[in-house]
């Protein structure tokens, strides 16, 4: 199963870059106001929180690389069985700091793991 490992991070990685495309042009007003957008972008961190759960069951120590893995995972599951209850307030600010610096982490993460025998 470790051979899904990067399968899953790529995963997060495309999931990252369609949230950023999904972005462009919008505002924090956009997550209330259109609803198509703001079920594309929970859907998005829906499996971001997805594949990185699954990854880091397969190997644990992918927890001690990510910034706040567990609440990405949290979040995946707020939006799953919470959904009636996510704020779009508390969304917004994921786009400013939490997925950049995410997505920084799977490509160092990403790039050791091809380079590991």
């Amino acid at each position: 199963m470790r051979d899904r490992v990067p399968v899953w991070l790529q995963d997060v990685l495309k999931a990252i870059a369609l949230l950023q495309e999904f972005r462009k042009g919008r505002e924090k007003a956009d997550l209330d106001g259109d609803l198509m957008f703001k079920s594309a972008v929970e859907r998005q961190l829906t499996i971001v929180g997805e594949a990185l759960a699954r990854a880091l069951a397969v190997a644990p120590e992918i927890g001690a690389r990510v910034t706040d893995c567990r609440q990405i995972i949290s979040l995946r599951n707020i939006l799953v069985h919470n959904y009636a209850n996510v704020r779009s307030d508390l969304l917004w600010p994921l786009f400013e700091i939490d997925l950049p610096r995410l997505e920084r982490e799977i490509q160092v993460i990403l790039a050791s793991w091809s380079s590991a025998p």
